[in-house]
């Protein structure tokens, strides 16, 4: 994604950037097994999403059906600890959408 993001601006993008992740299998939260939503229902709340974007920042990640985990009140998405997850793209993530 940093990659994407210093393409797009050496280009002369100016425009907020926003990435998501839209996991299309099963997940879990709190290491339990989602209540999945049918197929089609994630579809469309993921069009809606696209749809309705409205950035709070010049970049911006959307985690969507992604393993999940309570901490303190907070979900946190796993893949935001794993050893080669940049601490600065995480501090650009807004709270993970499950359902």
């Amino acid at each position: 994604m940093l990659d994407v993001i210093a393409a797009l601006r050496q280009s002369g993008e100016t425009l907020p950037i926003a990435f998501i992740r839209y996991n299309p299998h099963a997940f879990n939260i709190n290491h339990a097994l989602a209540n999945l939503d049918v197929e089609t229902v994630r579809d469309l709340r993921l069009i809606e999403l696209i749809q309705t974007w409205e950035p709070c920042a010049d970049f911006e990640i959307q985690y969507m059906y992604y393993d999940t985990y309570e901490v303190q009140g907070h979900l946190r998405c796993e893949v935001w600890d794993h050893k080669d997850y940049e601490i600065s793209i995480e501090q650009c993530c807004r709270r993970p959408i499950i359902a």
